[in-house]
């Protein structure tokens, strides 16, 4: 190979910015390995080899396989392996078993734990359209399919129930519990904010002397003995896990824009939460504030559709000159 085809090689394998490249994930790998049969190495590192049809009978008085060749065996093999995903082997196995009631049942002897047998299930493989009715152990066989996996979808159909594949969709161990994410929220909460007056949203401000890094700090120094008690060590509880919670729920920001410093507001609210000053007075200064916000919003109110029939008269104007 040329060092310009060794190039050319790098640079497919580099990974474009924003682009994710899931399927070249290990756990995606092995993933789409089991689904199709096909030969990996497993998380324990050990080799697991692909998974094939049996050639040989399955033993029975009835030979149920004999009237199959070897590439029939193959062509239905290769059919079940070719779904997606393994909801949907699941969903084609579970469509070859048909449940049957005890014909004749027998009185026998149990044990505490063992129950009586509640149906029969009846086996049939499927090749260009026609089933053929086998034994289990053939099914088993040419599906590769183990006792546990068959009866699973057995019960399943027994419930009129569809097989659904719930592996990798339960709880991390390494979760952080709601209870701990309750806490964290009643913390963020529990500073006052304020609302910015000009700007285009009403965005809420943290004071200026708080940072993300401070409050998490607060939290963990209040909160050392609840995360000990509940998580086992309080270096769990990353910072980078709490950015990422404050991020994702909270559209706060810290300090307040310069276009939101107004004079007149700051004045009043300082009177406002002055200590010295009497009843009569703070709410001198709160109807003030008042008139003075009302008078704001008016007056930004109107400059905004002085604005646009500003711009809608430049339009008409624009196009009667390319009229002309």
């Amino acid at each position: 190979m040329s060092n310009l085809e060794g190039d050319v090689d790098n640079e497919s394998r580099k990974r474009k910015k924003g682009v994710l490249n899931t399927e070249c994930y290990k756990r995606n790998i092995i993933k789409t390995a089991k689904v199709k049969g096909d030969e990996h190495v497993n998380w324990a590192g050990r080799n697991i080899q692909a998974k094939q049809p049996s050639t040989t009978n399955c033993g029975c008085r009835y030979n149920c396989l004999q009237s199959f060749t070897e590439d029939n065996m193959l062509q239905i093999f290769n059919h079940l392996y070719s779904f997606n995903s393994k909801t949907e082997q699941d969903i084609y196995i579970q469509s070859l078993m048909e449940l049957e009631p005890i014909a004749r049942p027998r009185p026998r002897s149990y044990g505490e734990k063992s129950k009586p047998k509640a149906f029969n299930v009846k086996y049939s493989i499927q090749l260009n359209g026609v089933r053929t009715v086998v034994y289990k152990k053939s099914f088993m066989q040419t599906y590769s399919y183990s006792k546990n996996q068959l009866e699973r979808l057995s019960h399943l159909l027994q419930k009129n129930k569809t097989p659904e594949d719930k592996r990798g969709k339960g709880p991390s161990g390494n979760a952080i519990p709601e209870s701990e994410n309750l806490k964290v929220r009643e913390h963020i909460e529990s500073f006052p904010t304020k609302v910015s007056h000009y700007s285009n949203s009403e965005r809420r401000y943290l004071a200026a002397n708080l940072n993300q890094r401070i409050i998490y700090d607060m939290f963990v120094a209040k909160e050392r003995d609840f995360l000990l008690a509940i998580l086992g060590n309080e270096k769990r509880f990353s910072y980078k896990y709490f950015c990422e919670y404050f991020r994702v729920n909270y559209d706060l920001g810290f300090g307040r824009p310069v276009v939101d410093a107004c004079v007149t507001c700051e004045e009043l609210q300082t009177k406002i939460k002055n200590p010295t000053l009497n009843d009569n007075a703070k709410k001198v200064a709160v109807a003030e504030l008042m008139v003075h916000k009302r008078k704001a919003k008016k007056f930004y109110e109107k400059h905004t559709n002085e604005k646009n029939l500003t711009w809608e008269e430049t339009k008409v104007e624009l196009a009667n000159k390319i009229k002309t």
